[in-house]
């Protein structure tokens, strides 16, 4: 049987690994091997993650100290011996149908990556599932796969299944905003790709996590560059989505400015990196059909420096 090795980047998410792990072993396929690596965890996630490989010998541990969700990915594309790959973050929930799904819609059209549905779960609660219908599998163009980009679709790394050695090719960037994004901006351009219509992921959206916290970090700049070198790469190989590539790092740009204009400190990297990008840009932002106008006056008031911050932030909270 074919092999599908699940990777599972794991840190500080004991409270979910429950339901994880429970996911997990209601697959309808069986031949797994399953990739639990703690990156450091300060919790009780290792030890819950020693019980269940205890129980089940598809499991292996791999540990290591604290280093982010990019170089936890990557070592588990290194560790993995599956003839298939996907990834799972440890909060989310797997279809009893995923792997066997993606796996015969792989096979049926000899696809580099398969793409499934995702859901999106409050509060904890794990959908009903329903299998989807290989029947309605079909190759996709590139082109309709960067349409998906540009409706804020299929950036994250779950929901598909890669076929290994075109998957051993890439690694994921160090930088950990976006940097899954950046990912598949370069992979569609070289993938043969199928779609799997039919929900086979839920995505837990909690307060906190690193994709919806409104707190500045230096992981914040981590989005600066990522979301940059996407549009640069766009303009090289893939100019039909090179317009929207620039568009979400203008997103990524006012989005820091405005969160840098709170810090007091004359010595702002997060300002003076956005503003950069801004104002090297402004004309390119300016005639790109992909930006808003709203986005476009909210770069020419940024430009004109962080007096014009308090305006900015009002325009921002405004919905017309």
């Amino acid at each position: 049987m074919t092999l599908v090795s699940i990777i599972i980047p794991i840190y500080n998410v004991a409270p979910y690994l429950a339901r994880t792990w429970e996911s997990l072993a209601s697959q309808t396929y069986d031949n797994l091997e399953i990739l639990l690596i703690d990156d450091g965890s300060q919790d009780a996630s290792l030890e819950i993650m020693k019980d269940i490989a205890s129980s089940d010998k598809r499991v292996q541990i791999l540990h290591h100290d604290n280093q982010g969700a990019s170089f936890t990915r990557n070592r588990g594309i290194e560790q993995a011996t599956g003839d298939y790959i996907m990834f799972m973050d440890a909060d989310d929930a797997l279809s009893p149908y995923a792997v066997e799904t993606l796996l015969q819609a792989a096979e049926a059209h000899h696809a580099d990556i398969t793409v499934g549905d995702v859901s999106v779960m409050h509060d904890n609660n794990t959908p009903n599932w329903s299998k989807p219908d290989i029947n309605l599998s079909s190759l996709i163009t590139t082109e309709q796969a960067y349409n998906h980009l540009a409706h804020y679709e299929w950036w994250g790394p779950y929901a598909k299944l890669y076929e290994t050695s075109f998957l051993k090719q890439f690694r994921f960037p160090k930088e950990t905003l976006s940097e899954d994004y950046y990912l598949m901006v370069q992979m569609f351009h070289q993938a043969r790709l199928c779609h799997q219509p039919g929900a086979i992921y839920a995505y837990l959206k909690r307060e906190g996590s690193l994709s919806t916290s409104s707190e500045l970090s230096t992981r914040a700049l981590d989005e600066l560059y990522n979301t940059y070198n996407a549009w640069k790469y766009s303009k090289k190989y893939i100019p039909l989505f090179s317009d929207y590539a620039l568009h979400f790092y203008t997103e990524s740009c006012v989005k820091v400015a405005c969160r840098a204009v709170q810090i007091t400190s004359e010595n702002n990297d997060y300002w003076s990196l956005a503003m950069r990008g801004i104002k090297k840009h402004l004309l390119h932002i300016f005639f790109n059909g992909k930006t808003h106008f709203k986005l476009k006056i909210l770069c020419l008031l940024l430009s004109l420096g962080k007096s014009s911050s308090r305006l900015v932030q009002h325009l921002q909270n405004h919905k017309p």
